[in-house]
C-alpha cells in the first residue's frame, strides 16, 4: 500500500491512500499551520513541521503522536534520511539545522501518561553547520547518500557533510527559492542526484 501525507494551515495533517487518494485518517495535536509532512522511509511513522514550535512524529497505523520535538521558533522544513526511519532532520525561523535520533528516545519517562508523546528538547538534536544560515530553513532534502543533506535558506542552497558536521558546497541563486525537491537520476547513477528549484526569476 503507498500513502500520501498532506500538510496545511489549519494544523491537521492528513494521511491518504497513495493510489486512490481515499482519505484515512487525520493527526490531530498541533496548535498552529503545518508547513511540512514526510512518511518516514517504511513508512511506518510521518513527521510534521509546525508553526507552533514543534516537530511531531506520529504512528501511522494509529495516528497517534509517537514524540514532540520542541524547537525556540517555527520549524518550517524536515526530512528522514532514505533508508532510516530513526532519524529526522528539522529546520525553521531559529536559523539551525538538527538532526535527532529517535531510538535514543524509544523509552517514554516512567511517570508517562500513556498515549501521550515523548517529549525532546532541541538541546537532544545535533546540530549541524553551526552558525552557517543566516535565513530561515525553508527545505530539507536528505540526498541518497546517507552523509549528505541539502538546504534551501533565503537564495542559498547548501551542502553539509554528516559525519564533519560541516558545509561543503554553496549555491547563490538570483531569486529566493520557493520550493526544492531530490530528485533521483537514473538507476545506473544512482549515486548521484539533483535539486529541482523554483524560484521567481
Amino acid at each position: 500500500m503507498y500513502y500520501l501525507i498532506s500538510a496545511c494551515k489549519d494544523g491537521n495533517p492528513m494521511l491518504r491512500d497513495g493510489q486512490t487518494g481515499d482519505w484515512i485518517g487525520t493527526f490531530i495535536g498541533h496548535k498552529g499551520a503545518v508547513w511540512q509532512a514526510r512518511l518516514s522511509p517504511n513508512a511506518t511513522n510521518a513527521a510534521t513541521a509546525s508553526a507552533d514550535f514543534t516537530c511531531k512524529i506520529w504512528d501511522t497505523h494509529t495516528g497517534e503522536p509517537l514524540y514532540t520535538i520542541q524547537h525556540n521558533h517555527i520549524v518550517r522544513a524536515i526530512a528522514y534520511p532514505p533508508d532510516n526511519s530513526e532519524l529526522i532532520a528539522t529546520g525553521g525561523y531559529e536559523k539551525i539545522l538538527r538532526v535527532f535520533d529517535l531510538s535514543e528516545n524509544a523509552n517514554p519517562p516512567q511517570n508517562s501518561t500513556p498515549g501521550t508523546p515523548t517529549v525532546i528538547e532541541t538541546s537532544r538534536g545535533f546540530e549541524i553547520g553551526e552558525g552557517t544560515h543566516t535565513a530561515p530553513i525553508k527545505f530539507i532534502a536528505w540526498t541518497q547518500d546517507p552523509n549528505t543533506m541539502v538546504t534551501a535558506s533565503d537564495k542559498t542552497l547548501r551542502w553539509f557533510d554528516l559525519p564533519s558536521r560541516a558545509c561543503i558546497r554553496q549555491e547563490v541563486l538570483d531569486g529566493e527559492i520557493r520550493s526544492c525537491e531530490l530528485v533521483s537520476l537514473h538507476p545506473p547513477i544512482l549515486l548521484l542526484t539533483t535539486l529541482e528549484v523554483d524560484s521567481p526569476f
